[in-house]
């Protein structure tokens, strides 16, 4: 990085009495540890919490920044870790852009690096030659690139925090600028200025109605105007969605077309699409100030629009032909529509069937009525049918005001018109309040009449039955199914859903979760992914799938509706079900022993219908056992007999099963939930290290266990409290992932093929991510050390030499060894993820990672780490990884008096140390191809 900019010298040596431009930084929190231009620790040199430095380039590609700090004997260079939670800039994005996008330049001035888009912000570093330097958000998180603009930037209306003539925390002359469009609920927040730190003495209580006057996006804080006393005062707080509740959630949507979103000044902001909704907060300048969601979250970004906003669309509400059905009218809407249910037979068992809860679902405009069309077939098709001993209670539409007069699936229309609460959050098993539009509550469960109803209609229903209790909830179109495993099979049957089954599983809120804590088995069907529209509805054959599940649960006989189907008889149909004995089991096969062809079969036995064939040499994706039988899912899903097939486990063209779309769906939510609750947090940690200090801290979080071989404890309160919100408000993402990551020895978790040890690989991204020590330890080092002690006690236990010893414990199959395959290849996939990863995108980035990863890039990967080579010889190889683990970022690294990595190693001979790092030499070449 030679220029005339930056002093050329080491990184450790000195620069002069002062900086070279004027601290621009404040470390604080943590001391960092100094690196060289490869992220290198160097030992004793560290920059202690407190120091002002200058901050002179952010390395986007190393994740490293280059700074300038104070010693006693002056001003010392070298690079540090990238902790943006630890560096504090004194310059809080006061740089904006323009109206066009601003070209960044590399030192030389000539060399594009990178683009600002129009309106964005960036933190000023320092100016030279007549040019700005910059830190700026990428991809890969808050400033975390950085490189010379030409642009001196503008300024904005809340530049240096006052706004209206106020500073954060003084009193507004007259009181409320606006009136009150908010209120704070849950919790009290504390006031804070411009930059986000806290204004003492001051905060804004529960139950205080405020005026919201701005969202900022960047720094997720919001301008408030609160009740004091006698008096308003103004200032920011953290926005955190949960706790504002706003008066007119959701109450501006959008035309026909995208309505740009301008600043006070009409610069750009963003857009907000055809028909998305938003929240008005006032009018001025004759424009709308309106918060909506982003990426970020519901309610994360704020500015004026033009256009007033447009009228919701009217949607008449189709109603079944009754002959020989009760309808009962149990409640009344909020806008004065009934509430009704129709009971069809008089039996002593009893079948609850809830249809639209949701008005509107999330494929097409108040696409809820489609539930509303398959309720009324229901009850058309049941009058005329059989019931045997069950009593049927249908309820086409439980959520009327949304279906009819709503206009989002982001709020009122999928939510309540009167409240704009998601009915299926507002149960009181697990309940709690949710401050986004899409899943609004309020402060306690049962908070509007639909809800209410339908919790005393199905409670006088169950006090009044002798026998059992059904109850299903129908929505769309996750193509999945929740709670009770036999209701859930019954559709499984008929609808093949591709996203799988959380059997037992009841979200917090759900009405499934409080039906099934007083005694009735419930479960929500999300109908196929597949549908877009009625006709996709009807060529599906939805409704009479519908029939023929419910047929099979009361014990009758199907018959057809108009959509015209055979029933769902477990000998019959045309795709392969789930049995409940199917064991998830993800291999490749290859077809032998067969002449002509293999039957692919519906269920786990002759028994069952041929539903189509395969031929010898034919490759099958293997899903779960069940007995003698494979399911599988390619080419044809169905199950066959495993004498025909031969396992090819080494093949990468594997399918993502239904358990592995399960568990990719559990890690998404979590993802998503991390995302939510950094807003919460008074001291944020990313959502990167939430998500992975979860998925870790179950397998990996005793006091012995620390990170970096015993140099800091794992345990961090936050990561403690965010388990513990999980576990209360979204037990089912614990329940899924759990059997993943805890247990001394947890499942495995298989992508592509891949095996994936998740609280392994989350303990080594972390580690790699923010370890103080060098990376190599938190991976294969420290595992490599610790098959030293086990080749050590082998030898000694089987009366074998060392060398042989080694070569039996390195890369062992997974049965407890401390170096096995599977360790192995979670160090490096770690290690490559950990530089790969977009923090902002967790899931997809480990997804497309395992798509594409093979044993033989695995080989590169490890040999390019170890050697800044990806083909060097086996002696080059072995020598490398000896002098790493000798040498004075291994066993001569002392840390507080203390030799930690030697020591977890035993304190092994020389000879004990080339036989292991031989025998992971001669593993990395001969297994990993």
């Amino acid at each position: 990085m030679a220029n005339n900019i930056i002093p050329n010298v080491s990184s450790g040596d000195l620069v002069g009495s002062t900086p070279t431009f004027p601290p621009n930084a404040v470390v604080r929190g943590d001391f960092l540890y100094l690196r060289d231009v490869d992220g290198n620790q160097i030992p004793g040199r560290t920059v202690s919490d407190g120091d002002e430095i200058t901050v002179l380039f952010i390395s986007n590609e190393k994740n490293i920044v280059l700074v300038q700090y104070p010693t006693s004997s002056g001003y010392r260079q070298g690079y540090v870790t990238n902790a943006t939670s630890i560096i504090k800039y004194k310059d809080d994005y006061s740089w904006v852009n323009g109206s066009t996008p601003e070209p960044v330049y590399d030192f030389d001035k000539t060399t594009q690096i990178g683009t600002l888009d129009p309106r964005e912000r960036a933190v000023v570093l320092y100016k030279v030659d007549g040019m700005t330097y910059v830190a700026y958000d990428t991809g890969k998180g808050k400033l975390t690139k950085s490189g010379l603009v030409h642009y001196e930037g503008s300024g904005s209306s809340t530049g240096g925090g006052i706004f209206n003539g106020v500073a954060p925390g003084e009193v507004v002359p007259g009181g409320f600028t606006y009136e009150n469009n908010a209120e704070v609920v849950g919790d009290e927040l504390y006031l804070r200025d411009a930059n986000g730190n806290l204004i003492p003495g001051r905060s804004v209580s529960v139950g205080d109605k405020i005026t919201v006057l701005d969202v900022s996006y960047s720094k997720q804080l919001a301008l408030v105007q609160y009740p004091a006393g006698n008096v308003v005062r103004q200032g920011y707080v953290t926005n955190a969605t949960n706790l504002i509740r706003y008066f007119n959630q959701s109450m501006w949507h959008n035309g026909s077309t995208p309505e740009e979103v301008l600043d006070e000044n009409g610069g750009h902001l963003g857009s907000l699409d055809p028909y998305e909704s938003a929240t008005p907060l006032y009018k001025k300048n004759g424009m709308t100030h309106v918060v909506y969601n982003t990426s970020k979250g519901p309610n994360t970004k704020s500015g004026y629009v033009k256009y007033e906003g447009s009228a919701a669309t009217r949607v008449d509400i189709p109603r079944p032909s009754i002959t020989n059905a009760q309808k009962i009218v149990y409640g009344t809407s909020g806008r004065g529509r009934e509430l009704a249910a129709y009971k069809v037979g008089n039996g002593a068992n009893s079948l609850i069937y809830v249809c639209a809860i949701h008005g509107w679902e999330d494929h097409w405009a108040a696409d809820g009525i489609e539930l509303t069309r398959i309720g009324n077939g229901l009850i058309e098709h049941f009058q005329s049918a059989g019931t045997n001993n069950w009593s049927l209670y249908i309820i086409p539409v439980a959520n009327p005001d949304g279906l009819s007069e709503g206009y989002t699936n982001n709020g009122p229309g999928r939510c309540t018109i009167v409240g704009a609460v998601d009915c299926n959050r507002d149960f009181p098993i697990g309940f709690t309040p949710y401050g986004d539009s899409r899943h609004w509550t309020n402060k306690e469960p049962l908070s509007v009449p639909e809800s209410r109803s339908l919790r005393d209609f199905i409670s006088g229903i169950k006090g009044k039955t002798s026998g059992s209790t059904y109850l299903i909830d129908m929505h769309g179109w996750e193509d999945k199914t929740i709670g009770d495993s036999h209701i859930s099979r019954a559709f499984q049957n008929q609808f093949g859903f591709v996203n799988g089954n959380y059997d037992g599983v009841y979200q917090g809120g759900f009405l499934i979760s409080w039906a099934n804590s007083i005694g009735v088995r419930a479960a929500l069907i999300e109908l196929p992914q597949s549908c877009y529209s009625h006709s996709d509805a009807v060529n599906g054959r939805y409704l009479q799938k519908a029939i023929n599940a419910v047929t099979n649960l009361i014990g009758g006989s199907g018959g057809s509706s108009s959509g015209g189907s055979t029933g769902g008889n477990t000998g019959s149909g045309s795709t392969g079900g789930s049995s409940s004995s199917d064991v998830t089991y993800i291999a490749t096969g290859e077809v032998i022993n067969v002449q002509s062809f293999l039957n692919v079969r519906k269920g786990p036995g002759t028994d069952y219908d041929s539903i189509g064939q395969i031929h010898q040499g034919d490759k099958v994706s293997i899903v779960a056992k069940n007995g003698e039988w494979y399911k599988i899912s390619s080419p044809i899903a169905g199950y066959v007999h495993k004498g025909f097939i031969k396992i090819k486990s080494d093949d990468k063209d594997i399918s993502i099963g239904v358990q592995e779309n399960k568990i990719i769906t559990a890690l998404r939510d979590l993802e998503e939930i991390a995302g939510n609750y950094v807003m919460k947090m008074e001291s944020p940690l990313p959502k990167f290290s939430l998500f992975f200090g979860f998925l870790r801290r179950y397998r990996y979080n005793s006091n012995e266990w620390k990170i970096s071989l015993g140099i800091l404890p794992i345990v961090d309160k936050r990561i403690e409290k965010f388990a513990e919100y999980i576990e209360y408000n979204h037990n089912y993402v614990k329940q899924i992932l759990e059997p993943y990551i805890n247990g001394k020895n947890p499942e495995r978790f298989y992508l592509y093929g891949n095996p994936i040890k998740l609280a392994h690989l989350a303990a080594t991204i972390l580690g790699y991510n923010s370890s103080p020590v060098p990376d190599f330890w938190t991976g294969w080092g420290g595992d490599l050390a610790t098959a030293m002690v086990d080749t050590k006690k082998l030898a000694e236990e089987e009366g074998i030499s060392e060398d042989l010893a080694a070569l039996k414990v390195v890369g062992a199959p997974n049965n407890g060894s401390s170096f096995s395959y599977e360790d192995i290849i979670v160090d490096i996939d770690a290690m490559e993820l950990s530089r790969s990863m977009n923090a902002l995108d967790i899931v997809n980035s480990i997804i497309k990672y395992y798509k594409n990863i093979n044993n033989l890039e695995r080989r590169s990967l490890i040999c390019n780490e170890i050697t800044s080579n990806k083909k060097p010889t086996l002696e080059t190889l072995y020598k490398s990884i000896n002098n790493k683990m000798t040498g004075i970022e291994g066993f001569k690294l002392g840390i507080f008096g203390k030799f930690p990595l030697k020591s977890l190693a035993g304190y092994p001979s020389q000879e004990l140390v080339n036989y292991t790092t031989m025998a992971f030499a001669k593993y990395i070449f001969s297994r990993l191809k």
